[in-house]
């Protein structure tokens, strides 16, 4: 289970430069950049066999050209989509 902790720091509103960035705007992000949906990514990996924190990180950065805080919300995707689902909604409501 420690490995599905890692990324949940994505979880809360970070601020950089005074602008706040939520889950669901790094996901937003991510989809426009890539034309990928978080689903996408979390079947590529079901694909690839990689379910470790590790592994996913270096293919998501490596591979599909992602920054750390992007394959981080990624990754909190692929281990827990309800929870980042949720999450997603939430940010939703805050507009």
């Amino acid at each position: 289970m420690a490995e599905l902790t890692r990324p949940n720091h994505i979880l809360k509103s970070s601020k950089a430069e005074g602008v706040i960035t939520t889950y669901k705007a790094y996901i937003d992000n991510i989809k426009e950049k890539t034309g990928k949906s978080p689903e996408d990514f979390r079947k590529m990996a079901k694909e690839k066999g990689l379910v470790k924190y590790g592994d996913l990180l270096k293919w998501l950065k490596t591979d599909c050209g992602l920054g750390h805080g992007h394959a981080n919300a990624i990754i909190l995707y692929i281990k827990d989509p309800e929870l980042a689902k949720r999450k997603m909604a939430e940010d939703a409501k805050k507009k």
